[in-house]
């Protein structure tokens, strides 16, 4: 090996500056000038080697810390994550470790600063169902208005299974490049999560779906089932209008599930009102139940926009609410249309 008497002075130098290799310099006399030069993959020591040891034995405030940086990192990883930057301060293997470490989160968040701001998905523009709930629907055979009526807690379930993946696809799509790599793997973990609740709620839906047709098949006549229900029906029930007609419709088609609707519109008022007084009879029924019957509200007290529907089937009108009767297992749903828009 040569090394030339000018590469020798050169490292001195440094070692002098620094404290590292101050008893020897030569390989024959420090192990740890052996192990830097095997760390930088030279063969020899030479005039243009030799400032390379030099520039690496100045930034080290110790033998030990020579030592560790040559353990805890190859020469370039040093060259391209630390050499002409802040000097590092540990003296062992696993507190540079850490060092290096805490300098890549910063190094990835400074990344992510001079990016563009992060685009967080809007909730306000979910349109049910999405891809999730969509897949689950077809692969599970499952009627979604049969889900609502027979399981509202799963219903609910697999509605925010169905939005928390969306939101997650949705700012993976649309923050590209990702901020950091750690941005896109909580929202892969998201859309993981959130199948793995949809699945849950299927499971625990089907156990309710087959409790709820061993119910209705031990039910009695649906003549019988409809005297049980209507002895239920609160004072503000049968003094609402809208809720008589709706009765009258579910009450002349029990027994055939499906879809209807009311002729005409209603303003949001009638609508409102019949809401609050359906309700009340749900309530009825939920605290006394008739074998073989149930009821239900879909959505949460506004008229459904049903023009956001990626292609809308036809009908009457695309701003409505949804009444559901349930008669020995087979459900009914009853859209009632608003006159205008909810807006």
């Amino acid at each position: 090996m040569a090394e030339t008497a000018s590469a020798i002075q050169a490292i001195k130098a440094a070692a002098s500056a620094s404290g590292v290799l101050t008893k020897k310099n030569t390989k024959k006399g420090s192990l740890l000038f052996g192990t830097i030069q095997e760390w930088m993959g030279l063969e020899e020591v030479d005039a243009d080697s030799s400032g390379d040891i030099a520039a690496f034995v100045g930034a080290c405030s110790s033998d030990a810390q020579a030592k560790a940086i040559t353990e805890a990192m190859d020469y370039a990883t040093w060259q391209a994550k630390v050499q002409g930057k802040a000097p590092l301060v540990g003296s062992s293997r696993a507190a540079i470790e850490v060092e290096l470490a805490v300098r890549e989160v910063a190094r990835r968040n400074q990344e992510a600063l001079a990016r563009a701001p992060i685009k967080n998905y809007d909730p306000s523009g979910y349109v049910h169902p999405r891809w999730l709930l969509a897949k689950v629907l077809h692969d599970e055979d499952l009627d979604w208005d049969d889900v609502q009526a027979i399981d509202r807690h799963r219903a609910h379930a697999l509605t925010a299974a169905d939005l928390k993946y969306e939101a997650a696809a949705w700012e993976i799509e649309n923050n590209k490049p990702a901020p950091t790599p750690e941005f896109t793997a909580a929202r892969q973990q998201a859309k993981k999560e959130a199948i793995d609740e949809a699945a849950a709620a299927v499971g625990i839906y089907r156990t309710t779906e087959a409790e709820a047709i061993k119910e209705a098949a031990k039910a009695g006549a649906l003549a019988d089932i409809q005297a049980a229900a209507e002895l239920l029906r609160p004072p503000a029930f049968t003094g609402n209008a809208l809720c008589m007609l709706l009765w009258a419709c579910a009450a002349a088609n029990k027994g055939g599930g499906g879809y209807y609707e009311l002729a005409g519109e209603y303003n949001a008022a009638t609508l409102g009102a019949a809401w609050q007084a359906w309700g009340a009879f749900q309530a009825a029924v939920e605290a006394a139940p008739v074998a073989g019957f149930s009821t239900w509200r879909i959505g949460n007290g506004d008229a459904q926009d049903k023009t956001l529907r990626p292609v809308p089937p036809v009908r009457s009108h695309y701003f409505q609410m949804n009444f559901s009767v349930t008669w020995k297992g087979v459900n009914q749903m009853i859209h009632v249309g608003l006159a205008g828009t909810r807006r």
